[in-house]
């Protein structure tokens, strides 16, 4: 129920002017979508409960392909193909504009007004309190008091409602025609993998090629100029590294020579220790 008119102001067919300032405030907070909608007023109006009907204010698609996304407006306030889906189902491009005639998207997420997101393991519509643990969906790690705690969040379920008003969309199936700025165009990779086996994989590089050529860089501006800079190789292979691994080893060899020596010179001084000692005990027992 979005308003509720008790009173002197609740009245049959035309709003009253209680209920035009009700709508003027919510045309101030950007549900513009309000003046055009008759039966928005017909609800205001006559008390009505239109939890039936969502007013989607963003889809945010995004092409996984190309890397780039979108984030568009609905045309029409009430978008009743999406009231009971749930995360994770998939729905025809032209539900959401004719632009998207053959496209099939996938809904990935969603979240309502004050940023509560929708579970996707939480078959039901409405607010849920979960028990969660750090850094798990709804929670996150920083706002732990200490480890190993779980505390309640406040998550909505996987089933979209009239409280939803922002869904994410993902490219399923591409249509016909190019979307301008999402399909047409790649966008390049700005950081690449760092780990050498890693960069061997993606390029599908031989033991024998050089990991360095390969990094992935971008332009940074320094002091006026663009400085191409790019990672840190980790796990590379090189020949100062050998170098000083073999280094390593003959220090650790010469380590365990030097324990070994000195625990023969010990057991040797203990021995001749004991021998002295028993006869020393031996004679002073005989004479």
């Amino acid at each position: 129920m979005l308003f509720k008119v008790t009173g002197k102001h609740k009245k049959r067919g035309r709003p009253s002017t209680h209920n035009a300032k009700k709508i003027d405030e919510c045309c101030e907070s950007g549900y513009d979508f309000m003046r055009q909608d008759p039966d928005l007023h017909r609800c205001i109006s006559e008390d009505l409960d239109r939890s039936d009907i969502l007013w989607v204010r963003h889809f945010q698609i995004s092409y996984p392909s190309t890397g780039r996304t979108q984030l568009i407006k609905p045309n029409t306030s009430n978008q009743n193909y999406l009231f009971g889906r749930k995360i994770g189902e998939c729905i025809d491009g032209v539900l959401i504009s004719p632009m998207y005639n053959n496209y099939i998207f996938k809904i990935s997420g969603a979240c309502d007004r004050w940023g509560r997101p929708h579970h996707p393991g939480m078959y039901k519509s409405g607010r849920v309190r979960v028990l969660k643990q750090p850094g798990t969906f709804g929670y996150q790690p920083w706002r732990a008091r200490r480890n190993g705690s779980r505390r309640r969040r406040v998550v909505k379920g996987c089933v979209l409602d009239a409280g939803t008003i922002a869904v994410s969309l993902v490219f399923v199936k591409k249509g016909d025609e190019e979307i301008h700025g999402v399909t047409d165009r790649v966008l390049p990779k700005t950081h690449g993998p760092k780990r050498a086996s890693k960069i061997r994989k993606l390029f599908n590089l031989s033991a024998l090629d050089d990991v360095r050529k390969y990094v992935i860089k971008k332009n940074v501006k320094i002091c006026g100029s663009l400085v191409p800079k790019g990672v840190k190789i980790q796990r590379l292979v090189t020949p100062e590294r050998i170098r000083r691994k073999q280094q390593q080893i003959r220090e650790s060899m010469k380590r365990v020579i030097k324990r070994q020596r000195d625990r023969e010179m010990y057991e040797k001084r203990f021995l001749d220790k004991t021998t002295k000692s028993s006869s020393t005990t031996a004679t002073r027992l005989y004479c």
